[in-house]
């Protein structure tokens, strides 16, 4: 992913954490794929997105070679800069939407507001409850580790 398409993308973004930034910018911290995603995603949802997690700050390690969690550079946690919790809903479906979201979870008040979202069933796509704190998981990719799903 070139260098523009990086900058682009995080002009489209909100932090929370004074790493994420730096993190999208480096491509040996985030793969390619989730840089696509984010774009598309960002493109898609009519709210602004606010990076709640992303490599650097993300609390635990998930997953070993081969995976594709925030250690890996694949994934994100996030949430709606504005809108409030209901503004989550926009999130979901952009992300619902988007060809390059392989794996999404729902946590905390995010499940409350899944009513009205269809996700893929075309068995490329993974969606899961994910723990009770506010948040949206997404990861890139897809069951084989590349591009769309």
């Amino acid at each position: 992913m070139s260098v523009q398409a990086r900058n682009e993308l995080v002009s489209l973004l909100q932090f929370s954490d004074a790493t994420q930034k730096p993190d999208i910018l480096d491509p040996s911290k985030t793969n390619t794929l989730l840089i696509q995603m984010l774009l598309d995603v960002a493109h898609r949802c009519p709210r602004p997105i606010l990076i709640t997690a992303l490599r650097t700050d993300h609390p635990t390690f998930d997953g070993g070679p081969g995976t594709h969690g925030h250690t890996q550079g694949f994934a994100f946690d996030g949430w709606t800069a504005t809108g409030g919790d209901p503004g989550v809903a926009d999130l979901l479906r952009a992300l619902a939407a988007s060809p390059y979201v392989w794996t999404v979870g729902a946590g905390g008040a995010a499940k409350n507001f899944l009513s009205g979202i269809t996700f893929p069933n075309d068995g490329n796509f993974i969606f899961f409850m994910d723990n009770n704190q506010d948040h949206v998981h997404a990861q890139a990719g897809n069951l084989n580790g590349q591009g769309l799903r």
